[in-house]
């Protein structure tokens, strides 16, 4: 295992795969649920995380990492990875992933009880918010180096930051190159069809939305800016 390894985590359907592709061919092997999978669920000390790192990557992205950062090795670097908030929930309501029967429900739900409540709207934005809630609390841990970025904000200038942030420095050509070459919806999946049906708007009201939009503003999304932007 590295002597300092990093780990992107957020919420599931926030674009932790493409940013470990741009990462590997920026010279930061990083896998893709490599580590953190529900398959190879880690112990409770950063000696068992040891034991689960491959020696090959420096790096793993994965929703799956958030219960465990606390238990990562002293001097890790936790990269919070956020994407605008209603892009998830479509993302999430596309793809079925916290319905009853979805194979990672059970694991989101064992750190998220609320989970059994409510219709899938409901859920995705209570899982929206529990999750970047719990990969946020990595900041809070004196032994680790943690940092937050959208995943909009990963252009050229954006993961040159990131880079520098993991001790790497890369020319902007370089980083332009493998920006070129890994498209972020290389993973998108599903009907998007479905998408215009769920707006702000649509989402249901109440306690949980105000909660779901404070967390979105503290972020940097401004509800209905970017649907504004693209009509206009």
């Amino acid at each position: 295992m590295p002597t300092h390894v990093f780990v992107v985590s957020g919420s599931g359907r926030s674009g932790t795969g493409h940013t470990a592709a741009v990462l590997t061919a920026l010279g930061a092997p990083c896998g893709h649920e490599a580590v953190f999978h529900p398959g190879n669920r880690v112990g409770t000390s950063a000696s068992s995380v040891r034991r689960a790192w491959p020696r090959n990557i420096a790096g793993d992205a994965s929703w799956f990492a958030g219960p465990f950062l606390g238990r990562l090795p002293e001097g890790s670097t936790v990269l919070h990875q956020v994407r605008e908030p209603l892009a998830v929930i479509r993302s999430l309501l596309r793809l079925g992933m916290l319905d009853a029967e979805a194979p990672h429900r059970p694991f989101a739900q064992e750190f998220v009880p609320e989970l059994a409540l409510g219709g899938p709207t409901v859920r995705a934005m209570r899982y929206w918010i529990e999750w970047n809630r719990m990969v946020e609390a990595a900041g809070d841990y004196d032994d680790l180096r943690y940092r937050r970025h959208k995943l909009e904000d990963l252009d050229v200038d954006g993961v040159i930051a990131l880079s520098e942030f993991l001790g790497l420095e890369r020319r902007r050509d370089v980083v332009q190159r493998v920006l070129d070459s890994r498209p972020r919806d290389l993973n998108t999946r599903g009907d998007k069809r479905r998408d215009a049906a769920v707006t702000w708007e649509s989402l249901p009201k109440g306690a949980l939305l105000d909660e779901f939009v404070e967390l979105a503003r503290s972020y940097g999304y401004e509800p209905g800016r970017v649907e504004r932007l693209a009509a206009g």
